[in-house]
């Protein structure tokens, strides 16, 4: 269902889903931050990135690339996978975002 707001179609599933990704991320790890997310994110859409790609489309550098991968790692929460250069997301991670986007 769409509401518009001055102007402005805002379609109301789209943004449920983005909450729930929210809830499901950051909302529900006390240290995950908004850039850590985007990180996810990235790699997702990308099909991979290297971890100099993260940087620059993060505008971190890439020591900063290399704590997050340390957190967001097999030894941390899971979601992101290193296979030779790139940077990937967890197979979890994709089945989990079919489940809130795969009506779009």
């Amino acid at each position: 269902m769409e509401t518009a707001y001055v102007g402005v179609i805002v379609n109301r599933a789209a943004i449920a889903s983005v909450i729930s990704l929210l809830e499901q991320s950051i909302a529900s790890h006390e240290n995950f931050t908004c850039k850590q997310l985007l990180t996810v994110l990235y790699a997702t859409q990308a099909g991979g990135m290297t971890q100099q790609e993260l940087a620059s489309k993060l505008g971190v550098n890439a020591s900063t690339i290399t704590r997050t991968l340390t957190v967001l790692g097999p030894d941390g929460t899971g979601c992101l996978l290193k296979k030779g250069d790139m940077v990937l997301p967890d197979p979890h991670v994709l089945e989990a975002l079919e489940e809130l986007f795969g009506n779009f």
